[in-house]
């Protein structure tokens, strides 16, 4: 009973069909007459559209359950053998099966079928979200969105056109190609990639991309290639280590990237940051 009333609560204002998984059950023949007893009565509620009945004794009570569609097996892999099975993708299935008929099984198959998952997101509270940030800055401060990772699963594409639709500054990606997705969705705004890929520069530069830099080889390689295409002062970020040690400049680095970018005009520092300064600890 309780199981049911989630499941309804679960499927409110939901068009999905209901499917029952059931087995007979292990107990004396009194508590498992009672048991079919009140079986019987709520398939007679038509709440479920679809009952299989997996066991012997369910079988040979067969006429006592009213329901539209019934599928009747002895065993667990009977049934998991069968086509039912691969029918009950994208429906709302309630388990009732004994130990003896394998309920992790039944599960674990049922969770191979694909469904379909849709995720709502709130653009208002996202928008709320950047006013509430941008109090917090001054005014010629700018503000960046990451979106990598298709927006930590947000949606890239989605986000980042409302992004550029409400007035964000710069959107951050983690590889081209990701920067390449969202300019052939109309994004036009500009994107920082966090890991120019060698194998991906004449992209990073096709698509107008910014790439963030963290060491001089990386450095070399993109001043290189500007300076094959004619680019002058192409827009990076210069990524400093201020004590994780993960990637970035470090505070010895200051004046060769000085010189460097005094003797060059194919690049230009668009802006300067790093990543935080520790992890895990106090201080």
């Amino acid at each position: 009973k309780h199981a049911i009333g989630f499941l309804e609560q679960q499927l409110a204002n939901q068009d999905k069909s209901r499917v029952l998984i059931v087995s007979d059950i292990d107990g004396d023949e009194l508590v498992s007459e009672m048991f079919y007893l009140n079986l019987q009565k709520f398939l007679e509620s038509g709440t479920v559209d679809d009952v299989v009945f997996l066991g012997s004794e369910l079988r040979e009570r067969a006429h006592l359950f009213r329901v539209s569609n019934k599928y009747f097996f002895d065993t667990t892999d009977e049934f998991l053998r069968s086509d039912v099975v691969g029918s009950f993708a994208n429906r709302a299935i309630l388990l009732k099966i004994a130990p003896e008929f394998s309920p992790e099984l039944v599960k674990m198959y049922l969770q191979l079928l694909p469904h379909d998952t849709t995720l709502e997101i709130n653009f208002d509270a996202m928008f709320h979200n950047i006013r509430y940030f941008r109090s917090k800055l001054r005014p010629q401060t700018k503000l960046m969105c990451m979106v990598k990772a298709s927006a930590y699963g947000s949606g890239s594409i989605e986000v980042a056109l409302a992004m550029q639709h409400y007035g964000c500054d710069y959107l951050g990606v983690a590889f081209v190609n990701e920067g390449v997705e969202l300019r052939q969705s109309g994004v036009e705004m500009p994107i920082m990639v966090l890991n120019p890929m060698e194998s991906a520069i004449y992209q990073l530069f096709k698509y107008n991309l910014e790439p963030e830099i963290c060491n001089f080889r990386i450095l070399r390689l993109i001043s290189d290639f500007a300076k094959k295409l004619g680019v002058k002062n192409y827009p990076v970020h210069i990524k400093t280590d201020t004590g994780m040690h993960r990637a970035g400049f470090e505070y010895k680095d200051i004046q060769q990237i000085i010189d460097f970018f005094n003797s060059q005009d194919e690049l230009r520092i668009a802006s300067v940051f790093s990543h935080l300064a520790s992890a895990d600890e106090d201080t």
